[in-house]
């Protein structure tokens, strides 16, 4: 880094901004002697041994066989700086990795596996992280054991993600029998175990993806979280337990804490228990909808009114298939309340016919219109001339918009613009000198006709 820039080298060992430089080791992709590969890893440290640099983010990718706590040592290996580590595709990860960490990274604050074929650790006694606050788990072969385990050295978890640890069949077969990987896996109950009973005291935040089945287990009030996901984006896996829609509404309606909401792939049923949440600052919701849930838009929309915090906001349909018909029309029934606008920053939705949030909306400034196709001229003018805060705009299926229509648009308005994404709308060249105004660093124009600028550039 010194070498490339050196005057980045001194700005990045400033804390904010080492907060989000990451030093990422890859595995070599061809097969590397032991000496060799060992050289590569100490180049690789040497990099780490800045003594100014108070925080490192460090990643590890790739499918090396070589155990990263061995590699490092259990001593003096692991820089005391580490506040973020993320590994990435190894095989097994066993005692010596969480010795290191445990024994060397006293300011680790951020831990994320991803494709840990198996985590075997042993329960042994351990100095426990206590600044370890995140905990994420990405398709690692985990047991309740070596679960206890590592979560047991982190007593101070905050953010805990899990996704798609409870069994091992997305393994691939062979190489699971080579392994001598059973096909247990993380337990429900014990998933539920841990959120009741040691997590209950400091979890304010909790991901749960294609296991969020496990959370209409969770009847009492002992979470209190403020921030939750629930996601199965995959509902055809082997892995997928049947969701009992009634308990997990329950328990989402017991969570009146929550300020960050995401909720994907799930029945447009639960918007009758997210309506009741009232403290909300940041809902995304991507529901599969059918015909019989527009009563449950309509009382969602109608719960709007006592949000007064919202400011983010985004309800779209998950699932379309070829069989529905008219899908954008039952998105069009979502109505929000003029008085929503007072906090909204934020929408990503499909508008309703009244154009309410061309007209009220002033204080947007990221918008994306899923509908764009109810955007005669008259309403891309009322956007130009009402929206002036918009720093994102983002328009699907655009289909009004041409050259004639965008001479005509107020473009000085929007000059605060940053990204414009416009699909599906019939512009040439022509547009250019208008589009030029915005002063944009993201531009993306769908079906946009350049071959004459083209031409004369050539």
């Amino acid at each position: 880094m010194a070498l490339v820039n050196r005057t980045f080298r001194h700005a990045s060992l400033h804390p904010a901004l080492s907060r989000r430089e990451q030093f990422v080791y890859t595995a070599p992709v061809h097969r590397l002697r032991a000496d060799d590969r060992r050289r590569r890893f100490e180049d690789f440290k040497k990099a780490l041994r800045e003594p100014r640099r108070k925080r490192l983010c460090l990643k590890f990718a790739g499918t090396n066989r070589a155990d990263i706590g061995r590699v490092f040592g259990a001593g003096a290996g692991w820089p005391p700086s580490v506040v973020s580590l993320h590994l990435d595709g190894q095989s097994c990860l066993s005692d010596s990795f969480l010795d290191a960490i445990t024994g060397r990274c006293a300011a680790l604050e951020e831990l994320r596996l991803e494709n840990i074929g198996r985590l075997c650790v042993a329960d042994k006694p351990r100095r426990p992280m206590l600044a370890l606050r995140a905990v994420r788990l990405h398709r690692v072969g985990v047991s309740d054991g070596c679960f206890d385990v590592l979560m047991g050295c982190a007593p101070n978890a905050s953010d805990v993600c899990i996704d798609n640890c409870q069994t091992y069949e997305w393994l691939d077969p062979a190489d699971a029998a080579a392994a001598g990987i059973s096909n247990a896996g993380l337990s429900d109950a014990h998933i539920v175990g841990y959120l009741q009973g040691a997590a209950a005291g400091t979890l304010d935040s909790l991901r749960l993806n294609q296991c969020c089945h496990v959370f209409g287990a969770i009847r009492s009030r002992v979470l209190r979280l403020k921030s939750l996901l629930l996601s199965q984006d995959k509902p055809y896996l082997n892995t997928c337990r049947p969701i009992d829609y009634d308990r997990l509404e329950l328990a989402l309606a017991l969570q009146v804490s929550l300020q960050w909401l995401e909720i994907n792939h799930l029945p447009a049923r639960l918007l009758a228990a997210v309506s009741g949440l009232h403290g909300l600052r940041h809902l995304t919701l991507n529901l599969t909808i059918g015909r019989d849930d527009v009563k449950f838009l309509r009382e969602f929309s109608e719960s709007l009114r006592d949000m007064k915090r919202i400011g983010t906001l985004a309800v779209n349909r998950a699932v379309t298939t070829s069989a529905d018909e008219g899908h954008d029309v039952l998105l069009q029934t979502f109505a929000i309340p003029e008085c929503a606008y007072e906090s909204l920053t934020s929408l990503d939705c499909s508008l309703d016919g009244s154009l309410c949030a061309l007209r009220a909306g002033k204080r947007l400034s990221s918008l994306r219109i899923r509908n764009g196709d109810v955007l005669s001229a008259d309403g891309l003018r009322l956007l130009f001339e009402n929206l002036v805060g918009l720093r994102r705009l983002w328009v699907d299926n655009c289909v009004w918009l041409d050259d004639e229509v965008m001479s005509g648009l107020p473009v000085s308005n929007l000059r605060g613009l940053v990204s414009l994404k416009i699909f599906n709308a019939n512009l040439t060249y022509r547009c250019l000198p208008y589009i030029k105004l915005l002063h944009l660093n993201v531009l993306i124009i769908d079906n946009m006709s350049l071959e004459p600028c083209i031409a004369l550039v050539i």
